[in-house]
Protein backbone atom coordinates (compact mmCIF):
# COMPACT_ATOMS: atom_id res chain seq x y z
CA UNK A 1 0.00 0.00 0.00
CA UNK A 2 0.95 3.35 -1.03
CA UNK A 3 2.24 5.75 1.58
CA UNK A 4 -1.22 7.41 3.63
CA UNK A 5 -2.14 10.78 1.72
CA UNK A 6 -1.19 13.67 4.91
CA UNK A 7 -4.64 15.61 4.02
CA UNK A 8 -7.93 15.43 2.17
CA UNK A 9 -6.42 18.03 -0.29
CA UNK A 10 -3.58 14.75 -1.41
CA UNK A 11 -6.23 12.03 -1.69
CA UNK A 12 -6.51 10.33 -4.71
CA UNK A 13 -8.39 8.51 -7.15
CA UNK A 14 -5.88 5.96 -7.22
CA UNK A 15 -5.05 5.60 -3.41
CA UNK A 16 -8.46 5.53 -2.47
CA UNK A 17 -9.26 2.45 -5.23
CA UNK A 18 -6.66 0.48 -3.29
CA UNK A 19 -7.56 1.59 -0.01
CA UNK A 20 -11.32 0.07 -1.15
CA UNK A 21 -9.77 -3.05 -2.43
CA UNK A 22 -7.63 -3.90 0.55
CA UNK A 23 -11.19 -3.59 2.63
CA UNK A 24 -12.82 -5.93 0.08
CA UNK A 25 -14.55 -3.34 -2.15
CA UNK A 26 -14.61 -2.78 -5.90
CA UNK A 27 -14.85 -6.43 -6.78
CA UNK A 28 -17.25 -5.86 -9.88
CA UNK A 29 -16.74 -1.82 -10.05
CA UNK A 30 -14.76 0.64 -10.23
CA UNK A 31 -13.88 4.51 -8.52
CA UNK A 32 -14.17 6.45 -11.54
CA UNK A 33 -13.75 9.85 -9.84
CA UNK A 34 -14.66 11.64 -6.24
CA UNK A 35 -15.07 15.86 -5.39
CA UNK A 36 -14.56 17.44 -1.68
CA UNK A 37 -17.57 18.56 -0.33
CA UNK A 38 -17.30 20.54 3.69
CA UNK A 39 -20.92 21.88 3.50
CA UNK A 40 -22.44 22.07 6.81
CA UNK A 41 -18.75 20.07 8.27
CA UNK A 42 -17.10 21.68 11.08
CA UNK A 43 -13.68 19.76 11.76
CA UNK A 44 -12.50 19.19 15.12
CA UNK A 45 -9.93 20.11 17.36
CA UNK A 46 -7.54 17.12 16.41
CA UNK A 47 -9.41 16.19 12.96
CA UNK A 48 -10.02 17.11 9.67
CA UNK A 49 -13.30 15.79 8.14
CA UNK A 50 -14.66 16.37 4.49
CA UNK A 51 -16.97 14.82 2.57
CA UNK A 52 -16.59 12.93 -0.48
CA UNK A 53 -19.11 12.70 -3.17
CA UNK A 54 -17.92 9.46 -5.51
CA UNK A 55 -18.81 8.30 -8.73
CA UNK A 56 -18.63 4.64 -9.75
CA UNK A 57 -18.89 2.14 -12.89
CA UNK A 58 -20.29 -0.84 -12.15
CA UNK A 59 -22.34 -2.69 -9.70
CA UNK A 60 -21.14 -1.58 -6.32
CA UNK A 61 -21.68 -3.68 -3.45
CA UNK A 62 -21.60 -2.36 0.56
CA UNK A 63 -20.47 1.49 -0.37
CA UNK A 64 -22.10 4.37 -0.93
CA UNK A 65 -21.50 7.18 -3.01
CA UNK A 66 -21.00 9.48 -0.13
CA UNK A 67 -18.91 9.14 3.19
CA UNK A 68 -16.68 11.45 5.62
CA UNK A 69 -13.01 11.13 5.21
CA UNK A 70 -11.36 11.81 8.49
CA UNK A 71 -7.54 12.71 9.05
CA UNK A 72 -5.97 14.11 11.63
CA UNK A 73 -5.44 17.79 12.08
CA UNK A 74 -3.16 20.08 10.09
CA UNK A 75 -2.93 22.97 12.80
CA UNK A 76 0.42 21.75 14.29
CA UNK A 77 0.12 22.51 17.79
CA UNK A 78 -3.14 20.23 18.45
CA UNK A 79 -1.82 17.69 15.83
CA UNK A 80 1.54 17.35 18.16
CA UNK A 81 -1.06 16.70 21.16
CA UNK A 82 -3.20 14.26 19.50
CA UNK A 83 0.16 12.51 18.33
CA UNK A 84 1.33 12.24 21.58
CA UNK A 85 -1.75 11.04 23.49
CA UNK A 86 -2.00 8.26 20.74
CA UNK A 87 -5.54 9.64 19.44
CA UNK A 88 -5.32 8.86 16.00
CA UNK A 89 -4.35 5.76 15.64
CA UNK A 90 -6.75 4.47 19.56
CA UNK A 91 -9.78 5.53 16.96
CA UNK A 92 -8.65 3.96 14.46
CA UNK A 93 -8.28 0.66 16.36
CA UNK A 94 -11.92 1.31 17.74
CA UNK A 95 -13.26 1.40 14.73
CA UNK A 96 -11.68 -2.05 13.44
CA UNK A 97 -11.85 -3.89 16.51
CA UNK A 98 -14.88 -3.00 18.28
CA UNK A 99 -17.46 -0.40 16.47
CA UNK A 100 -20.90 -1.09 17.50
CA UNK A 101 -19.94 -4.07 19.53
CA UNK A 102 -19.20 -1.49 22.07
CA UNK A 103 -22.69 -1.31 23.15
CA UNK A 104 -23.99 2.32 21.80
CA UNK A 105 -25.07 3.29 17.82
CA UNK A 106 -21.68 4.34 15.64
CA UNK A 107 -20.87 5.53 12.14
CA UNK A 108 -20.31 2.66 9.68
CA UNK A 109 -16.15 2.73 9.29
CA UNK A 110 -15.99 1.55 5.73
CA UNK A 111 -12.35 1.69 5.36
CA UNK A 112 -9.43 2.44 7.40
CA UNK A 113 -5.53 3.38 7.34
CA UNK A 114 -2.95 3.80 9.96
CA UNK A 115 0.90 4.18 9.13
CA UNK A 116 3.05 2.01 11.59
CA UNK A 117 4.49 5.12 13.48
CA UNK A 118 1.20 6.36 14.15
CA UNK A 119 1.46 9.94 12.43
CA UNK A 120 -0.82 8.90 9.48
CA UNK A 121 -3.73 8.41 9.29
CA UNK A 122 -7.17 8.09 7.60
CA UNK A 123 -10.93 6.51 8.26
CA UNK A 124 -13.79 6.58 6.07
CA UNK A 125 -17.18 6.91 7.82
CA UNK A 126 -20.84 7.24 7.51
CA UNK A 127 -22.08 10.53 6.62
CA UNK A 128 -24.61 10.84 9.13
CA UNK A 129 -26.21 14.26 7.56
CA UNK A 130 -29.43 12.46 7.66
CA UNK A 131 -29.67 12.38 11.43
CA UNK A 132 -29.72 15.76 14.14
CA UNK A 133 -26.96 16.91 15.51
CA UNK A 134 -27.53 17.22 19.24
CA UNK A 135 -25.90 21.06 19.19
CA UNK A 136 -29.14 21.59 16.90
CA UNK A 137 -32.20 21.84 19.86
CA UNK A 138 -35.14 19.51 19.25
CA UNK A 139 -38.72 20.45 20.46
CA UNK A 140 -37.28 19.72 24.18
CA UNK A 141 -34.03 19.87 24.87
CA UNK A 142 -34.34 18.38 28.23
CA UNK A 143 -35.59 15.35 26.66
CA UNK A 144 -32.44 15.19 24.70
CA UNK A 145 -30.57 15.73 28.22
CA UNK A 146 -32.59 12.71 29.42
CA UNK A 147 -32.20 10.55 26.64
CA UNK A 148 -28.77 10.46 26.93
CA UNK A 149 -28.21 9.89 30.23
CA UNK A 150 -31.04 7.17 29.97
CA UNK A 151 -28.39 5.68 27.30
CA UNK A 152 -25.23 6.44 28.86
CA UNK A 153 -26.20 4.25 31.61
CA UNK A 154 -27.71 1.26 28.88
CA UNK A 155 -23.92 2.09 27.70
CA UNK A 156 -21.46 1.75 30.43
CA UNK A 157 -23.73 -1.42 32.37
CA UNK A 158 -22.46 -3.55 29.26
CA UNK A 159 -19.19 -3.54 30.24
CA UNK A 160 -19.37 -2.90 33.94
CA UNK A 161 -18.62 -6.41 34.77
CA UNK A 162 -16.60 -7.24 31.99
CA UNK A 163 -13.47 -8.57 33.23
CA UNK A 164 -11.49 -8.27 29.43
CA UNK A 165 -11.53 -4.66 29.06
CA UNK A 166 -8.08 -4.84 29.79
CA UNK A 167 -6.97 -6.88 27.28
CA UNK A 168 -7.69 -4.09 25.10
CA UNK A 169 -3.70 -2.74 25.09
CA UNK A 170 -4.65 -0.02 23.28
CA UNK A 171 -7.20 1.06 25.85
CA UNK A 172 -5.48 3.84 28.19
CA UNK A 173 -7.02 4.53 31.69
CA UNK A 174 -8.39 7.67 32.83
CA UNK A 175 -4.64 7.85 34.73
CA UNK A 176 -2.62 7.91 31.52
CA UNK A 177 0.09 11.15 31.29
CA UNK A 178 -0.73 11.81 34.77
CA UNK A 179 1.86 13.68 35.49
CA UNK A 180 2.21 15.91 32.31
CA UNK A 181 -1.44 16.96 33.01
CA UNK A 182 -0.72 18.29 36.20
CA UNK A 183 2.81 20.18 34.67
CA UNK A 184 0.85 21.51 31.74
CA UNK A 185 -2.21 22.70 33.15
CA UNK A 186 -0.08 24.01 35.98
CA UNK A 187 1.57 26.20 33.25
CA UNK A 188 -1.62 26.94 31.32
CA UNK A 189 -3.38 27.86 35.04
CA UNK A 190 -2.54 31.41 34.92
CA UNK A 191 -3.45 32.35 31.45
CA UNK A 192 -6.96 30.62 32.71
CA UNK A 193 -7.38 32.72 35.35
CA UNK A 194 -6.65 35.82 33.62
CA UNK A 195 -8.78 35.08 30.30
CA UNK A 196 -11.63 33.40 32.24
CA UNK A 197 -11.77 34.80 35.68
CA UNK A 198 -12.30 38.07 37.16
CA UNK A 199 -10.83 40.14 40.08
CA UNK A 200 -13.44 39.59 42.89
CA UNK A 201 -13.16 36.12 43.05
CA UNK A 202 -11.05 33.52 44.98
CA UNK A 203 -8.92 30.93 42.75
CA UNK A 204 -7.01 29.30 45.55
CA UNK A 205 -9.20 26.00 45.85
CA UNK A 206 -8.23 25.72 41.88
CA UNK A 207 -4.43 25.80 42.25
CA UNK A 208 -4.29 23.92 45.09
CA UNK A 209 -6.16 21.37 43.16
CA UNK A 210 -3.32 21.03 40.36
CA UNK A 211 -1.34 19.40 43.52
CA UNK A 212 -3.99 16.20 43.24
CA UNK A 213 -4.27 15.70 39.42
CA UNK A 214 -3.03 12.74 39.33
CA UNK A 215 -4.57 11.30 42.18
CA UNK A 216 -8.00 12.58 40.93
CA UNK A 217 -6.84 10.76 37.49
CA UNK A 218 -6.19 7.40 39.44
CA UNK A 219 -8.80 7.48 41.48
CA UNK A 220 -11.54 7.86 37.80
CA UNK A 221 -9.36 4.90 36.87
CA UNK A 222 -10.08 2.02 40.11
CA UNK A 223 -12.69 -0.32 39.07
CA UNK A 224 -15.70 -0.63 38.55
CA UNK A 225 -14.04 0.29 35.19
CA UNK A 226 -16.20 1.02 32.13
CA UNK A 227 -15.60 1.35 28.38
CA UNK A 228 -15.97 5.02 27.96
CA UNK A 229 -16.15 7.40 24.57
CA UNK A 230 -14.88 10.51 27.08
CA UNK A 231 -15.60 13.10 24.61
CA UNK A 232 -19.42 13.45 25.02
CA UNK A 233 -19.25 16.60 23.43
CA UNK A 234 -22.63 18.34 21.48
CA UNK A 235 -20.74 18.14 18.62
CA UNK A 236 -19.93 14.66 19.00
CA UNK A 237 -23.41 13.18 19.49
CA UNK A 238 -26.53 13.16 16.55
CA UNK A 239 -29.66 12.02 17.58
CA UNK A 240 -32.17 9.46 15.07
CA UNK A 241 -35.55 10.98 15.73
CA UNK A 242 -37.47 7.86 13.82
CA UNK A 243 -36.36 5.72 16.77
CA UNK A 244 -37.12 7.27 20.43
CA UNK A 245 -34.24 9.80 19.72
CA UNK A 246 -31.78 7.16 19.65
CA UNK A 247 -28.11 8.64 19.93
CA UNK A 248 -25.14 8.33 17.60
CA UNK A 249 -21.99 9.05 18.68
CA UNK A 250 -18.81 9.82 16.60
CA UNK A 251 -15.35 11.03 17.13
CA UNK A 252 -13.65 7.91 19.01
CA UNK A 253 -10.51 9.41 19.48
CA UNK A 254 -10.47 10.14 23.26
CA UNK A 255 -11.87 6.58 24.41
CA UNK A 256 -10.46 5.13 27.37
CA UNK A 257 -11.48 2.55 30.56
CA UNK A 258 -12.16 4.08 33.46
CA UNK A 259 -15.07 5.48 36.12
CA UNK A 260 -18.45 5.85 34.31
CA UNK A 261 -19.69 9.00 35.00
CA UNK A 262 -16.48 10.05 33.31
CA UNK A 263 -18.87 10.12 30.61
CA UNK A 264 -21.17 12.49 32.62
CA UNK A 265 -18.87 14.57 33.10
CA UNK A 266 -17.86 14.79 29.69
CA UNK A 267 -21.48 15.48 28.08
CA UNK A 268 -22.60 17.99 31.25
CA UNK A 269 -19.16 20.19 31.04
CA UNK A 270 -20.54 22.50 28.17
CA UNK A 271 -23.69 22.94 29.63
CA UNK A 272 -23.44 23.47 33.43
CA UNK A 273 -22.27 27.24 32.35
CA UNK A 274 -26.19 28.03 32.06
CA UNK A 275 -27.78 24.95 34.41
CA UNK A 276 -28.63 25.62 37.78
CA UNK A 277 -27.27 23.33 40.42
CA UNK A 278 -30.82 20.93 40.43
CA UNK A 279 -31.41 20.58 37.59
CA UNK A 280 -27.25 19.26 37.00
CA UNK A 281 -28.62 17.21 39.94
CA UNK A 282 -31.60 15.73 38.32
CA UNK A 283 -29.68 14.41 35.29
CA UNK A 284 -26.99 13.13 37.55
CA UNK A 285 -29.92 11.06 39.15
CA UNK A 286 -31.59 9.74 36.04
CA UNK A 287 -28.41 8.44 34.86
CA UNK A 288 -27.81 6.40 38.32
CA UNK A 289 -31.45 5.43 37.69
CA UNK A 290 -30.07 4.12 34.62
CA UNK A 291 -27.69 1.88 36.11
CA UNK A 292 -29.60 0.20 38.63
CA UNK A 293 -32.46 -0.22 35.70
CA UNK A 294 -29.95 -2.01 33.69
CA UNK A 295 -29.12 -4.63 37.27
CA UNK A 296 -25.69 -2.72 38.43
CA UNK A 297 -25.43 -2.93 41.89
CA UNK A 298 -23.15 -2.62 44.84
CA UNK A 299 -22.79 1.24 43.42
CA UNK A 300 -23.96 4.28 45.43
CA UNK A 301 -25.86 7.56 44.51
CA UNK A 302 -22.64 9.12 46.93
CA UNK A 303 -20.68 7.17 45.05
CA UNK A 304 -21.67 8.64 41.52
CA UNK A 305 -22.13 11.89 42.53
CA UNK A 306 -18.26 12.13 43.93
CA UNK A 307 -17.37 10.20 41.02
CA UNK A 308 -18.83 12.88 38.77
CA UNK A 309 -17.13 15.91 40.56
CA UNK A 310 -13.70 14.06 40.19
CA UNK A 311 -14.50 14.04 36.51
CA UNK A 312 -15.80 17.51 35.72
CA UNK A 313 -12.34 18.39 37.42
CA UNK A 314 -10.67 16.40 35.28
CA UNK A 315 -12.20 17.74 31.86
CA UNK A 316 -11.19 20.99 33.22
CA UNK A 317 -7.74 19.86 33.57
CA UNK A 318 -7.58 17.81 30.10
CA UNK A 319 -8.96 20.85 28.29
CA UNK A 320 -7.29 23.80 30.01
CA UNK A 321 -3.66 22.03 29.83
CA UNK A 322 -3.45 22.47 25.93
CA UNK A 323 -2.76 26.08 26.81
CA UNK A 324 0.42 25.00 27.93
CA UNK A 325 1.03 24.14 24.62
CA UNK A 326 -1.13 26.11 22.17
CA UNK A 327 -1.38 29.93 21.83
CA UNK A 328 -4.92 31.06 23.56
CA UNK A 329 -5.13 33.54 20.32
CA UNK A 330 -4.55 30.32 17.55
CA UNK A 331 -7.82 28.61 16.71
CA UNK A 332 -7.29 25.64 19.01
CA UNK A 333 -6.35 27.67 21.18
CA UNK A 334 -9.85 30.01 21.02
CA UNK A 335 -11.94 26.60 20.19
CA UNK A 336 -10.32 25.58 23.58
CA UNK A 337 -11.02 28.77 25.94
CA UNK A 338 -14.80 29.07 24.38
CA UNK A 339 -15.53 25.70 25.42
CA UNK A 340 -13.60 26.11 28.91
CA UNK A 341 -16.35 29.14 29.09
CA UNK A 342 -19.48 26.91 29.05
CA UNK A 343 -18.28 25.10 32.07
CA UNK A 344 -17.09 27.98 33.88
CA UNK A 345 -14.30 28.20 36.27
CA UNK A 346 -16.85 28.89 38.75
CA UNK A 347 -17.87 25.51 38.41
CA UNK A 348 -14.13 24.32 38.40
CA UNK A 349 -13.89 25.73 41.58
CA UNK A 350 -17.12 24.38 42.99
CA UNK A 351 -15.66 20.98 42.39
CA UNK A 352 -12.51 21.67 43.56
CA UNK A 353 -13.66 22.86 46.83
CA UNK A 354 -16.37 20.06 47.24
CA UNK A 355 -13.47 17.61 46.58
CA UNK A 356 -10.28 18.77 48.66
CA UNK A 357 -11.68 17.65 52.01
CA UNK A 358 -11.60 14.08 50.78
CA UNK A 359 -8.19 14.79 49.01
CA UNK A 360 -6.10 16.43 51.32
Amino acid sequence: MQQIPQSITALTTEWLTLLFKKHGYLETSRLVSFHVDRTGLISGFFGDIARLKMVFEGANSGLPSVMLAKFPTEEQGAYGIGLERGYYEREARFYTELGDACGIRVPKCYASAVSQDGRSSLLLLEDLSLYRPASVSSDSPCADAISVMAELGEFHAKSWAETNIDDLTWLPGTSAGADRFKNDFGVAWQILCEILGDDQSNYSSGRKIIEYIPKIKHLLEQPPRVFLHADLRDENIFFDDDQYTKMIVIDWQHCRKGRSPFDIATYMFGRVGTMNIEDEGLLIDRYYRSLLEAGIQGYSPTDCMRDYYLAMVDRFVNVGSTLAKVSPDSDGGKTALEYLARCGLGNFIRYSELLLPSLE
